[in-house]
């Protein structure tokens, strides 16, 4: 089943670094073998109505494997922060985790308000 990305935000597309790498291949290794062809981190932002039919979203900042061709495994989040009442403050999250990736720190210096999908 596909997701609604009617608010959906795509930020960064970004290599994965060598460090980060080499964890997420040991956490992925049982999975499934296409995961093991993702070379980047895809960063978006994903928003929902708070309830049906509101006009109030909170955001999510997703972090999605992808390939070096920009297709992202949407099945296979890999980080979610948990809702945030604000877009600008999902925004900023987002910039501190594409430094993260940049610095090839991103797996192994997590921010603990993000989960692991």
């Amino acid at each position: 089943m596909f997701r609604n990305y009617e608010d959906f935000y795509p930020r960064s597309f970004i290599p994965i670094g060598e460090s980060d790498r080499s964890t997420f291949l040991q956490t992925f290794s049982e999975n499934t073998d296409m995961l093991l062809l993702a070379t980047h981190w895809f960063v978006a932002l994903e928003g929902s109505p708070i309830q049906p039919n509101s006009h109030i979203y909170h955001w999510k900042v997703v972090v999605y494997p992808a390939t070096a061709d920009t297709v992202f495994y949407y099945d296979y989040p890999h980080f979610s922060s948990p809702p945030i009442q604000s877009f600008h403050d999902a925004s900023l999250l987002a910039k501190e985790i594409e430094t993260q990736i940049k610095a090839d720190e991103f797996l192994s210096k997590k921010q603990h308000s993000l989960k692991v999908v």
